[in-house]
């Protein structure tokens, strides 16, 4: 996967708040893709691509939701 656009999360936003207890990675919630980095910041995920034969496509918060959830089970 790449992150292809991402912003800061503010401190006090949702998604900051969702990101305060999760370990470092990329993760869904409320249907948003964010990443929480090393330091515990959150970033907001606008657009992530996953690369595949050579081309890129883009990833929603559900197809992504949808792999963590088969790789966790599988």
């Amino acid at each position: 996967f790449v992150i292809a656009r991402a912003r800061l999360a503010a401190p006090g936003s949702a998604i900051a708040a969702a990101a305060a207890d999760l370990p470092p990675g990329l993760h869904v919630s409320d249907n948003a893709l964010f990443g929480v980095c090393g330091d515990s910041r959150a970033l907001s995920i606008l657009e992530l691509w996953q690369q595949r034969d050579g081309s890129e496509t883009v990833v929603t918060p559900a197809q992504f939701a949808q792999f963590i959830h088969s790789s966790r089970h599988s």
